[in-house]
């Protein structure tokens, strides 16, 4: 470390970030500074050999040339050229290996599972990267290797998996995975956990596996509304202000789904045919999975899976007391539905709580829906972002100011639906339009209204997130490893010791969905016959 830092001072350091700060303190995830880093070292390394090939046969041509020169003048023109031929080389193949290249993204993260004694547990995640990463399992960051109790599987399809044999005592606690290429690694953690633990979250039940080629399918890459009656509805989940989430069952093979439904005049407001363009080929654990698209008795339709049809408030508020791990658990959740987002280049832009529905209404488990304002965004931003019907008490300051809008704005929507789930309220909501945009705009909240017993952590975490600059603003992996997130036994268990009484959002969910409902269309409902 002192000959790195001696090398700093002396300016001989190649390096665009010290090792030792590298090192100093490794993220999960996709740590931007880190992967820039390795994927420059790295290229520069891997091409190492056919570079060197390639210079050498460049030099043995412009020696023979120059050998033919006599003119000392005539040799150094030669030299010069040389150099940059190489140069131009150089570049050339490390442009093309970093854009072959893919960073590690976990598509399906392990989960935390409780289990008793003498039992079998298997942890289970799938990575993907160009090349294909490598997997490595830890508990407590002590390396695990197969032996009599432990058994890692690296299945064909690119899953992997860690089998513990007779659950004991000393098997409970932390668990992470890290996954590797040449141009950096991700990880993800679990805890298991013993039965019976106070507060204790819950198994999440078996879900269906998911079809990654759905994202890349033609049928679905151009999803249209079908001229055809193909459901029977049954009942009304939810109601929008240009829209229906309608019970339904699809007359063809008599499946249960969820249609949301919105009238041919309203569809360019609502914003639906932009949602279909982006669901369609979206496949995600954490996001509802579109089914298929109809369009008859001027209803314009899109079918998904059929979820709970209770959403994040009304779940809490059902619930006679809550915990802060609860919560936690929650957002934790949506930062890995929003992280799958920007790996496909996406960017949500607007989330409110009715976005976030439970798979099971008897359990903590998330999808989200509604992608009617999401967009497609490049690395650098996009400008001139229009949305439609779109609550501003739920954007970031740059879409209100008609600035550049980044992924940063999502880190803001997280911040807000954090504070709402804290607080029963929304921070920045003013009494007219006019106090809210300026409240936005301002960032101007109070903590004072978030439930006194909230942790520092909580409290910290969305001083971390509300920033009016979006370059200040954390990454979504830097969120996702923030404290008040990360699943380390006595961080969980602080946060389970926090106890918050269902009644105090209850007010809130009830403003919050018949203001939803004053506004949904009398006429669409006819149509439909609920």
């Amino acid at each position: 470390m002192d000959e790195e830092i001696k090398d700093e001072k002396t300016g001989k350091t190649t390096r665009s970030q010290p090792l030792r700060l590298i090192r100093e303190m490794p993220t999960s995830n996709r740590g931007y500074g880190q992967v820039t880093t390795l994927r420059s070292e790295v290229a520069r390394n891997d091409s190492k050999e056919d570079l060197e090939d390639d210079i050498a046969n460049l030099s043995a041509t412009n020696n023979l040339q120059n050998n033919e020169q006599k003119s000392e003048k005539t040799d150094q023109e030669g030299s010069s050229q040389q150099e940059t031929e190489a140069q131009k080389l150089i570049k050339k193949r490390k442009l093309k290996q970093i854009l072959k290249s893919e960073i590690p993204y976990f598509r399906e993260k392990i989960k935390d599972t409780t289990a008793a004694e003498e039992s079998t547990v298997v942890f289970r995640c799938f990575a993907v990267g160009k090349p294909d990463v490598d997997y490595t399992w830890f508990k407590q960051d002590h390396l695990l290797t197969d032996d009599t109790k432990i058994t890692i599987r690296n299945l064909d399809d690119g899953h992997s998996e860690l089998e513990i044999l007779d659950v004991n005592e000393y098997d409970y606690g932390r668990y992470k995975c890290l996954a590797r290429n040449d141009y950096g690694a991700v990880v993800c953690h679990a805890l298991l956990k013993p039965p019976n633990t106070i507060n204790s979250i819950p198994n999440e039940d078996a879900q269906p596996e998911l079809d990654y080629l759905n994202e890349i399918d033609k049928e679905r890459k151009n999803a249209d509304f079908k001229e055809e009656e193909l459901y029977t509805f049954n009942g009304i989940y939810a109601k929008g202000r240009y829209s229906l989430i309608l019970k339904a069952t699809e007359k063809s093979s008599n499946k249960q789904v969820a249609c949301k439904a919105v009238l041919d005049k309203d569809l360019e407001e609502s914003g639906l045919k932009n949602e279909l363009k982006i669901l369609s080929t979206l496949c995600h654990e954490r996001i509802v999975k579109f089914e298929s698209a109809a369009r008859f008795k001027g209803l314009n339709i899109i079918a998904l899976e059929p979820l709970s049809g209770v959403d994040v408030l009304t779940y809490l508020s059902l619930q006679s007391t809550f915990t802060e791990a609860l919560i936690s658990k929650i957002i934790s959740q949506v930062t890995d539905a929003i992280e799958y987002l920007h790996f496909r280049g996406i960017a949500l832009l607007e989330l409110q709580p009715d976005n976030v529905v439970m798979i099971n209404a008897a359990q903590p488990f998330i999808k989200l829906v509604d992608f009617s304002n999401a967009r497609y965004v490049s690395a650098k931003g996009e400008d001139n972002i229009e949305l439609v019907n779109a609550n501003i008490a739920y954007l970031a300051p740059e879409l209100l100011l008609k600035q550049r809008v980044t992924y940063a704005a999502d880190i803001w929507s997280i911040g807000v639906l954090a504070y709402t789930l804290l607080s029963g309220c929304n921070p920045f909501m003013g009494e007219n339009d006019k106090e809210t945009y300026d409240n936005v705009c301002y960032v101007r909240f109070n903590f004072n209204r978030i439930f006194k017993q909230t942790s520092q952590e909580a409290i910290r975490f969305l001083i971390f997130i509300f920033k009016k600059d979006a370059e200040k603003r954390p990454t979504i992996e830097e969120v996702q490893n923030n404290k008040w997130l990360f699943c380390e036994n006595s961080l969980v268990r602080k946060r389970e010791a926090v106890s918050f009484p269902g009644a105090f959002i209850h007010a809130f969910s009830l403003e919050f969905h018949s203001k939803k409902e004053q506004n949904s269309p009398v006429e669409l409902a006819k149509i439909c016959g609920v």
